[in-house]
């Protein structure tokens, strides 16, 4: 104490109010097909064991596998949780917290490969021209600019030809418009088969995030052999059904069901409050009581994430959607950035000198000039036309390579060019640091609405000759259920215990315990509460405890109250 005594007073108060930083526990998902190996962080309060009963939450980035800065982002969430402090310690005295940044790391290192080329397939590939050869055929740098592009073929069947509103854009061409295709698009590759078909069949065709079995797409390469074949697709479900204390599933990546609300279904027949009814999966869509959950998350997500864009969710085969459907586990999915379909709007500063007057009343106002429109056409710009006027108006360049004319050496005269490889899925250089403070908030922000179980009352009454009636009532006060809808479809959720803990000569004369609850509904649903009814014989009751226990909501107990009798 001498010693230390002097170090204590010396520190700097904010410190010693501060919790201390925290050692989290590294383990191992799974082992790519690369040899790779997908490792995780789990960080608990105090950094020692995990609670017994308390829930966890699991932050995966980038599954898709192309998408690093989500990777990154995870790695900040990590940095902050392992610093400590206030938000990081209220969150962790209700959760345990699981962190993977980068559970597809072959897909992720073609990021950084030479020459770049954009893809996600790492897995099993297949003869996808049917020659009785596998991956012979694969995209390949034709022109040595160091990128893998598109390449516009002449060709009198061709289907494409430019847009009229921007010529860099390929359009199909439209028969019914008179109009008549110039060129094939095809990837920039060689015929190394001698087939007549180009860059046709990779070595790789199978994607991790399309390979798990909720949705699963047979016979397609993107799909693999079978649900759970890709060994990180197999190590992350390992890994889910490992931990049934999992309550809630954050993702980083290209899917989102916080910004844009995801496709409903129905909730099963009685709610879901039981385990019977109708079974049938939601088929990527969200039942509508759990939709009610993520669509006031997403509101209050957006009132700090006002940039966040908009995806689509559910993917096929995805992580996201065998979380949700078939392990009944909600999933906030947010996309870490999505390219911009319009150039950014130009703020005009007004000076602090200025004055508007208004006009004198007799001055005619001149007409205002119509900006001007695109080409005297029956198309609309597309998308891409749109998403060329932001890199032109923002400088990223980088980001498309113009159509230059190649002699291809088994094509002849052709055209190389087009969106750069991870053009419209690598964000800006400030995204990263906004998206880590907005998903900061939405994991911190997570503490209030995990489910919890709460004895709301807890009372027996006296009736005479030694007996006694027993009434309980326990409720989740939070925004999520104890059971989602999805997980009582699914039949996943472990029930709550509701156990009597008699007192010495008494005896429980009708009901039974433990009792069990099948399901309880949070703030964001009806918020019935579940009651139960014990008859208890005894002379005294005072020593009469009640204790539930649960997998997701931690548990709960109380001592009894008298009551006066009716």
């Amino acid at each position: 104490m001498p010693i230390l005594l002097p170090l204590l007073l010396c520190a700097p108060l904010g410190a010693l109010a501060s919790p201390p930083i925290l050692e989290p526990e590294s383990f191992r998902v799974a082992t790519s097909r690369a040899g790779a190996q997908i490792e995780g962080l789990r960080f608990t309060e105090g950094g020692g064991s995990p609670a017994i009963n308390k829930p966890a939450i699991l932050v995966v980035a980038n599954l898709d596998g192309r998408r690093p800065d989500a990777s990154e982002v995870a790695r900040q969430l990590a940095k902050r949780l392992s610093a400590g402090g206030d938000e990081a310690a209220a969150l962790l005295a209700a959760a345990t917290v699981f962190v993977i940044p980068e559970p597809n790391p072959d897909a992720a290192a073609l990021a950084s490969a030479t020459p770049r080329f954009e893809s996600v397939a790492t897995g099993t590939g297949r003869d996808s021209d049917r020659d009785g050869q596998v991956g012979e055929d694969p995209p390949a740098d034709v022109d040595g600019d160091g990128l893998v592009t598109w390449m516009r073929v002449p060709d009198p069947d061709g289907t494409w030809i430019a847009s009229p509103f921007d010529a860099r854009v390929n359009v199909e061409a439209d028969a019914a418009h008179a109009e008549r295709g110039l060129w094939k698009l095809v990837r920039e590759g060689f015929d190394s088969d001698g087939d007549d078909k180009t860059a046709e069949d990779a070595a790789h065709d199978a994607e991790v995030n399309r390979n798990f079995p909720a949705g699963f797409e047979e016979h397609t390469g993107a799909g693999g052999l079978f649900g759970g074949d890709e060994p990180e697709a197999r190590g992350l479900m390992e890994f889910v059904l490992a931990h049934p204390e999992l309550a809630l599933v954050i993702t980083i990546d290209d899917q989102d069901t916080l910004v844009s609300a995801p496709e409903t279904a129905k909730d099963p027949a009685g709610g879901g409050r039981f385990f019977f009814g109708p079974r049938e999966l939601p088929d990527g869509k969200v039942l509508q009581s759990d939709a009610d959950v993520l669509a006031e998350l997403g509101r209050r997500f957006g009132e700090y994430a006002e940039d966040a864009p908009e995806a689509d969710s559910m993917g096929a085969g995805s992580f996201q959607r065998w979380c949700y459907e078939q392990r009944g586990i909600l999933t906030l999915d947010s996309a870490l950035w999505v390219m911009p379909t319009e150039a950014p709007e130009e703020v005009e500063e007004e000076s602090a000198d200025e004055v508007t007057e208004e006009p004198p009343a007799d001055v005619e106002e001149q007409p205002v000039e119509e900006e001007e429109e695109g080409p005297d056409t029956w198309r609309d710009a597309s998308d891409d036309v749109g998403r060329l006027e932001w890199v032109d108006a923002t400088g990223e360049a980088w980001r498309f390579v113009d159509w230059h004319a190649f002699e291809h050496p088994q094509l002849g005269p052709v055209e190389i060019g087009g969106w750069a490889p991870y053009a419209q899925v690598q964000p800006p250089a400030d995204v990263v640091e906004r998206v880590t403070d907005e998903q900061w908030q939405l994991l911190t922000s997570v503490a209030d609405i995990l489910p919890r179980v709460e004895v709301a009352s807890f009372t027996a009454e006296d009736l005479g000759k030694g007996l006694w009636r027993v009434e309980a009532r326990i409720e989740d006060p939070a925004l999520m259920p104890l059971v989602t809808r999805a997980a009582g479809r699914a039949r996943t959720a472990t029930r709550a215990r509701v156990e009597l803990q008699l007192p010495k000569r008494a005896s429980l004369i009708v009901g039974q315990t433990p009792e069990f609850i099948r399901s309880l509904d949070g703030l964001g649903q009806s918020s019935e509460g579940a009651e139960f009814t014990w008859l208890v014989q005894a002379k005294k009751i005072d020593g009469l405890k009640l204790k539930v226990t649960t997998r997701t909501a931690g548990d709960a107990s109380a001592t009894v109250t008298k009551k006066e009798a009716r």
